[in-house]
């Protein structure tokens, strides 16, 4: 992990976007969880990889918008839907 931290900490800030309440750390955490995540997937498969490539994936996951807790971006439209929709709804 004294590889990967760093890493994260320079790299996630300038690719990954925040959303909503979200700040740069908060993605941070999440990218570290992920290549964590990585590394466990891969010991358990008798695999190794390098902290460079957990890092490049951890990266793309919070890149595309997953995160640690497992909610993505699209849970929000159905917590709250558009004012149109609710339209729909109505009798």
């Amino acid at each position: 992990m004294n590889e990967i931290l760093p890493r994260l900490r320079s790299a996630v800030p300038l690719v990954a976007h925040c959303v909503g309440a979200e700040d740069p750390e908060e993605l941070i955490g999440d990218a570290t969880l992920h290549a964590a995540r990585i590394f466990h997937s891969a010991e358990a498969k008798g695999k190794k990889i390098t902290p460079g490539n957990a890092c490049f994936y951890a990266i793309q996951h919070t890149r595309s918008g997953r995160r640690s807790t497992g909610n993505t971006t699209a849970d929000i439209n159905i917590i709250h839907p558009h004012p149109l929709h609710l339209l729909l709804w109505l009798p």
